[in-house]
């Protein structure tokens, strides 16, 4: 009975508060949530998370609810071929088969509750809240483009002909839920903080994140629609520079989108000339602490390797050494990893705080060199090696 809260026959402290706050089911729903927290992460995922995808999910599977006739997540129906094959519910196949193992292992709780479920935890682990969950529960969110006027024809605020019927049909069905606008536009813009499109055959056709970071909990949706610059393009569309659309947020042939203009044309491009290179020995290896919401740790220098991790703001960290890649200034973490220190439009994400001390850098080390790490009798590296260890192994550093 371990997993369910109880040890020796007694109670964990921290299952016994779970169940003050969550109620008696809660330690029983605690090992899925532990199996859920776990599949989570995956560096081969986008953005190396599954939250934002889990999130999708539940919403599409709970968007059919009316508060007159019922409805909602209670029967996991996109597990059949009808409701699979609705184009609004493209990519999420991968979403429901991730979460086939931990239901077959926990056979006990229904797929709609595990739906349900993993989206909770999905939050959770993004620095979102924890949410009571009750067991019990599918469907569909309305076309994204119903009522749109065919074409690329815009009004003078450079809004797709046609947006006031998709407005007003968002309106209804959100009415139709129980939900006035001011609950529809949390609920809208809460959910599309999440993910991030795909444009091949599988996915919805449209492309690229919502957001810059779409695995945290945050009002970052909201604030871009307001503050942003917008444009609607196609997958041929012509910048305004004269160059094609970035592939990052290139709709696939016959899609029609809007992609952010502020962040193509880049955070200087009102200003004249050119950000200066970043000045290296501005930034020399030290302790920093983050000034940004949010900064990727990736696996190479190079920024398209993957994210491996993720700071948040006032999180400091040993940056061992520093180097200039393109326009942005790149740190290697004690821990692992590359941050960007500056970033190519020369904002400074990283505040040096001090110096590397010896105390700084002790602690719990993963290896992550493919061939292993040499293990020495002392710090001179004059002896005969006497171990090694292999990729993955962890250990500990009491002295430097």
């Amino acid at each position: 009975m371990e997993g369910f809260g109880l040890s020796k026959g007694r109670l964990k402290l921290e299952s016994f508060a779970r169940i003050l706050y969550d109620g008696p089911e809660a330690a029983v729903y605690e090992v899925v949530r532990e199996d859920l927290r776990k599949a989570m992460i995956s560096p081969e995922w986008d953005d190396g998370s599954y939250a934002p995808i889990l999130i999708r999910l539940a919403w599409h599977s709970s968007g059919t609810y009316c508060p007159v006739m019922g409805g909602g997540s209670n029967g996991a129906t996109m597990r059949h071929a009808k409701e699979a094959a609705d184009p609004e519910n493209k990519y999420l196949e991968h979403a429901r088969a991730l979460l086939e193992p931990i239901k077959a292992k926990h056979p006990w709780i229904s797929h709609a509750d595990l739906w349900i479920l993993a989206s909770y935890v999905a939050l959770e682990t993004t620095a979102g809240p924890r949410i009571k969950f009750t067991g019990g529960r599918l469907d569909r969110l309305p076309e994204a483009e119903h009522g749109l006027a065919p074409g690329m024809e815009v009004d003078e605020d450079g809004r797709l002909k046609g947006w006031e019927n998709v407005a007003a049909h968002v309106r209804a069905i959100f009415g139709r839920m129980g939900f006035n606008d001011r609950e529809a536009v949390a609920l809208l813009c809460g959910g599309h903080v999440y993910g991030r499109c795909h444009p091949h055959e599988s996915g919805s056709g449209y492309a690229g994140a919502w957001v810059e970071n779409p695995t945290m909990f945050s009002n970052e949706y909201a604030a871009d629609m307001v503050g942003d610059k917008w444009i609607a393009v196609i997958h041929d569309t012509v910048m305004p520079d004269g160059g094609t659309v970035p592939e990052e947020v290139r709709p696939a042939p016959g899609k029609r989108q809007y992609i952010d203009l502020s962040k193509y044309e880049g955070e200087d491009s009102g200003s004249e000339g050119e950000s200066p290179a970043p000045v290296l020995e501005a930034f020399p290896p030290g302790r920093y602490k983050c000034l940004s919401q949010w900064v990727n740790c990736r696996a190479d220098m190079d920024i398209s390797s993957p994210v491996v991790g993720r700071f948040l703001e006032t999180q400091e960290l040993s940056i061992v050494a520093v180097k200039v890649c393109e326009m942005e200034i790149r740190g290697l973490a004690e821990c692992g990893g590359w941050v960007s220190i500056v970033n190519s439009s020369g904002k400074t994400l990283w505040e040096r705080q001090g110096d590397l001390t010896a105390s700084s850098l002790k602690g719990c080390y993963r290896v992550v060199e493919p061939s292993g790490a040499v293990v020495y009798p002392d710090a001179s590296l004059s002896g005969q090696s006497n171990a090694r260890l292999q990729a993955g192994d962890e250990f500990e550093v009491d002295d430097v």
